[in-house]
């Protein structure tokens, strides 16, 4: 594999944002270094945030951050797609995940524990079930959030669905969504970088699995 296509990046590989990086480089046969953003190593010292929930990506010089922006980055330059109807299907779903679901996913991961009164500490378990029915209807109409072929929503969605698993959230009413996850487990990377991790509500402990 030539220099070209080999990313360096900084994360922890049970984040969400990491994962979809990871398993985004194995469908484009991209090479993907990653390292513990861990203090003293050798990193882009303009680029990379202290924090493990943001990415930070190395492309032969170009530094960014925002796991959305490199998710877009990746498949932009490595992907294959030209339809640009497919190309803002699949975006639309990137950025619908990032403003509705995630955060949602987010609160719930945290547990009632851990999260002082808000309205969202309780209604996050209920949001997200409801929020995946969105994901079933979608999938009805198509095999994928990205069209007719797998792509970069399936790879967003495919990560926050699968810890949504993990900490509760169930597939068995949502016939679309839960044929989609099982084609998502067909594929290597997927099953390299996604289904393999420990789920969310094990990492989190009680505050996990209570808030589910």
């Amino acid at each position: 594999m030539s220099a070209a296509n080999t990313l360096k990046i900084w994360g922890n590989p049970d984040s969400i944002d990491i994962q979809k990086i990871l398993w985004a480089g194995d469908e484009l046969h991209v090479s993907v270094r990653r390292q513990d953003p861990e203090r003293g190593m050798a990193r882009p010292s303009d680029g990379l945030r202290e924090t493990d929930a943001v990415p930070v990506v190395d492309s032969r010089g170009l530094v960014l951050w925002e796991s959305n922006t490199l998710l877009r980055y990746v498949f932009g330059k490595f992907g294959k797609m030209t339809n640009p109807n497919d190309c803002a299907t699949g975006d639309q779903w990137v950025g619908w995940l990032g403003s509705n679901f995630l955060p949602q996913l987010r609160s719930l991961a945290r547990g009632p524990v851990r999260l002082p009164y808000t309205p969202q500490r309780y209604n996050a378990p209920d949001a997200c079930r409801r929020l995946s029915l969105e994901l079933d209807r979608a999938l009805g109409d198509a095999p994928y959030l990205s069209g007719k072929a797998f792509g970069m929503a399936d790879v967003a969605a495919g990560c926050a669905v699968w810890h949504w698993v993990g900490l509760g959230g169930s597939c068995a009413d949502r016939p679309h969504l839960k044929a989609w996850i099982d084609r998502l487990k067909t594929r290597q990377g997927f099953a390299r970088h996604v289904s393999r991790q420990r789920p969310a509500a094990d990492r989190r402990g009680a505050a996990g699995s209570g808030a589910a």
